[in-house]
């Protein structure tokens, strides 16, 4: 958004004409026109009381406000303030010292919250360009901004009291365009939390007409330009190149200011890498068509093809910048000296430049080159790194984000650091020693990981090539013994990472809460002494403690059973629902345990007992699934039955672990007070890996398969919905996994149902010979074969013909006047 001009700094009340106050824009030479095809968005209507289409709108995303008609929460829709007017309220105008008018808010206004729209007459270019010869000519307070590449906003005439914002260049509120029911408009949004009595300001970031008009930004923060004007526009610039053309000499120039052939082919070699640069720029991709939006809108699709290209295009600025970069000399001596070494170790040059002389003199120059040879290649192992997928992973952290956009970064925060930094540093010589160096690396994985967090897409990016890192240091290591002559601190970082870096001991972090499970979910918070994650809920905690200290470090009385937050949908007036729950004799049980049952039969109920019989070969095995709490106080448990093999209908040639179970399709309520021991019922994977705590063997069992209600049909079990904690303080790996074998059968297997030679039964291969038929020819079976099919045929063919000829006969006896011959 360019400001073609801005209001006076020395503004005065009686010079200001304004015709009238406008709500909406004025068009004059121009219609208005349709920026985008209206999309319906898809969002789901509030509760009554509630408003709609939040953060999550399409419609909000792409800057467009929902239309009323169509929109599908209707009234209660939140995305359209502008079409409403609903402006900021207690908005003063008031004069300041020496900027003229301003605004200011009288209220508190919360962050990206709309403020008012910028009004006035909707232009054209051409009839701004004549207003500003003629009518504005000798004025220099008119204010206008740019809708688009053919239309100017003019609120000199016709506005309201957004023109009297001020500019600063640290800005507490942004200029917005948004498209309302097809036309585009701008309105002015806060970019922060603005306390009241506050002045209103955003950034104008205009061209002003000439340079000689330019005015003083007299904002007075901290990263102020010195001018009203772009980033990019340098003031006075007109004028400093009128002094250079009145003070060019006539004629040929002398002889210390000629420039030689090496200096004019750098300047064309910098000036083609400029124009590299900015057709890499101009390359990027076109936003989408209104088909594209339409069909993202009601598909629900996203296109990555931009994505992707843009990731190419900043790879390639990225390689473009390194080239320049390292082309690029300092003015001072000692860099000269640096960089003549650095170029000589990288080159195979036979003549010895004035600099390279005065490096080679220089020990200290000489070891701080070679050391920048090895980080440059560690560098480039780490920028140049791509995924399995050919992603390149460094992209994101070659440079620091925004400071405008994104103010909590800083604050979070304190020493931000980026690959692009790191490799001036190395191209500069400003590492003298792998200390430094790797500190340097270290603080940038650091950053990513506090801020994006360890689990994010850039955190697991950030562990990816912080592990390449390692390995490239580890690799260096020989290079730094031989340049410091010292052991290098890589082998210390590579058998660190090593340990921690390991799939055995990978993210081994410590979970010990009060509900008793081992899940890593939710919100946690880790003790300061003892370094264990106990889940944020159970705790019971209303704000964060800088200094959390768990039950076990300070004695303190906690709670035995823990409420589940939030209560589920299914639960009935009466029910509270625990993630745990505690016995009269203090035995704690938690969702997810596998307990024994005692099993109740009837006086002349058969009870069958396998072979295999222990101590609880003849309990029922239950999987709780839930816990609650009535009204009276009885403790409750929900769950699913086990079934062991004798329990189901197989085949009695079918084999099982002697310690198989299935899960069967019977659900039940019962008491906790009925649970007599616990168990462990695992996967096959889990159980060839190792066995958990605190679980006897005889107490752990395999499910692999589940049964459906006849319990005749086997299915596997694609995901167990309560896993195993594999993680060393709970589970206790083997050296090598073991395999184990379908041996056991619960029932006696007669041996005619064993499995003989090539895969038949034993008593199809042993007959007696008495019973077998005489030998005969292969032919001679087929003959008779053909004979009995024959008499076969003949005989329904002719059963077939006596029932037509006798219903004909039928037929023709009814018929008058026919008679049988």
């Amino acid at each position: 958004m360019n400001l073609y001009s801005s209001k006076t700094t020395h503004y005065k009340k009686q010079n200001f004409c304004l015709l009238f106050c406008n709500f909406i824009d004025l068009h004059i030479d121009v219609k208005p026109t349709a920026g985008m095809e209206h999309v319906r968005c898809s969002c789901t209507p509030p509760i009554p009381d509630g408003l709609g289409c939040g953060e999550d709108c399409i419609n909000r995303m792409t800057f467009t406000e929902c239309n009323i008609d169509t929109c599908p929460c209707g009234e209660r829709c939140s995305n359209q303030q502008i079409q409403r007017h609903q402006w900021s309220p207690d908005l003063e105008r008031f004069m300041t010292i020496d900027r003229g008018w301003g605004i200011v808010t009288k209220t508190s206004i919360k962050a990206h919250q709309f403020i008012l729209e910028y009004v006035g007459e909707v232009i054209s270019v051409k009839e701004f360009m004549k207003r500003a010869t003629t009518d504005y000519q000798h004025r220099k307070h008119h204010y206008c901004l740019n809708l688009d590449s053919n239309q100017v906003i003019d609120g000199h005439r016709a506005g309201n009291e957004g023109r009297f914002v001020n500019h600063s260049c640290e800005p507490n509120c942004e200029m917005q365009k948004w498209c309302v029911q097809g036309v585009y408009r701008i309105a002015l949004f806060s970019l922060q939390d603005i306390p009241a009595d506050e002045e209103l300001t955003y950034d104008y970031n205009f061209h002003a007409f000439s340079s000689e008009g330019q005015q003083i930004c007299k904002c007075k923060s901290q990263s102020c330009r010195g001018y009203i004007g772009g980033r990019t526009q340098k003031p006075n610039s007109n004028n400093t190149l009128k002094k250079l053309i009145s003070n060019k000499r006539v004629g040929r120039p002398p002889k210390d200011k000629r420039k030689s052939k090496k200096t004019l082919k750098k300047l064309h070699n910098n000036s083609l890498e400029s124009d590299s640069i900015a057709k890499l720029r101009l390359q990027l991709p076109k936003p989408m068509s209104l088909r594209e939006m339409k069909i993202i809108a009601e598909r629900q699709i996203l296109l990555i093809r931009n994505i992707e290209k843009v990731k190419r295009v900043r790879e390639a600025l990225r390689r473009v910048h390194m080239v320049t970069s390292e082309a690029h000399t300092p003015k001072e001596d000692d860099r000269d000296v640096f960089m003549a070494q650095f170029r000589a170790l990288n080159s195979s040059r036979s003549v010895k430049t004035r600099h390279l002389a005065a490096a080679e003199e220089n020990t200290e120059v000489t070891t701080a080159a070679k050391l920048a040879q090895v980080f440059k290649d560690i560098y480039t192992a780490v920028c140049t790194y791509r995924d399995t997928s050919g992603q390149c992973l460094a992209i994101p952290f070659m440079n620091l984000p925004s400071k405008k956009r994104n103010r909590d970064y800083y604050n979070r925060i304190p020493d931000p650091i980026d690959l692009s930094t790191i490799e001036r540093k190395i191209v500069t010589g400003h590492y003298k020693t792998v200390n430094s160096f790797d500190e340097d690396f270290k603080k940038l994985f650091r950053n990513a990981e506090k801020y994006h967090g360890k689990k994010s897409v850039l955190g697991r990016d950030a562990v990816h090539l912080y592990k390449v890192y390692s390995s490239a240091m580890t690799t260096s290591s020989k290079q730094f013994r031989n340049i410091e002559g010292l052991k290098s601190v890589a082998e210390s970082t590579s058998k660190e990472d090593g340990k921690k870096n390991s799939k055995e001991e990978e993210e081994e972090e410590v979970i010990r809460c009060l509900c008793g499970l081992l899940n890593d979910e939710g919100l946690m918070i880790q003790c300061d002494k003892c370094m264990v994650w106990q889940h944020y809920d159970c705790i019971g905690l209303s704000y964060e403690p800088e200094n959390y200290v768990c039950e076990l470090c300070k004695p303190r009385e906690v709670a035995d059973e823990i409420k589940m937050k939030p209560q589920p949908k299914y639960a009935q007036p009466g029910q509270t629902y625990y993630l745990c729950l505690t016995r009269e004799d203090g035995t704690q049980v938690k969702m997810g345990d596998c307990v024994y049952l005692p099993r109740t039969q009837e006086d002349n109920a058969p009870v069958i007992i396998p072979s295999n019989t222990n101590n609880h070969s003849n309990h029922i095995i239950f999987r709780v699934e839930q816990l609650w709490k009535n009204d009276k106080g009885e403790r409750c448990a929900f769950g699913h039955h086990f079934l062991r093999p004798h329990e189901t209908h197989h085949t009695p040639s079918r084999k099982f672990f002697k310690n198989e179970l299935f899960r069967g399709p019977f659900y039940e309520i019962i008491r906790i007070d009925l649970i007599n021991g616990f168990c462990c019922v695992m996967d096959l994977y889990t159980y060839c890996k190792g066995r958990p705590k605190n679980f006897k063997e005889e107490d752990i069992y395999i499910c692999e398969y589940r049964l459906d209600k006849t319990a005749h049909l086997f299915h596997p079990i694609s995901k167990n919905k309560f896993p195993i904690c594999t993680k060393s303080y709970a589970f206790n790996k083997f050296e090598k996994k073991i395999i184990p074998k379908r041996d056991y059968s619960p029932h006696y297997v007669p041996e005619h149902y064993k499995r003989g030679y090539g895969g038949r039964p034993t008593w199809k291969c042993n007959k007696d010979k008495s019973d077998e038929q005489p030998d005969l020819n292969k032919q001679d079976i087929a003959m008779k074969r053909m004979r009995k099919l024959g008499k076969k045929n003949n005989e329904n063919r002719q059963q077939k013909q006596k029932r037509v000829n006798a219903i004909s006969l039928g037929l023709l006896d009814k018929l008058p006047g026919m008679q049988r011959r």
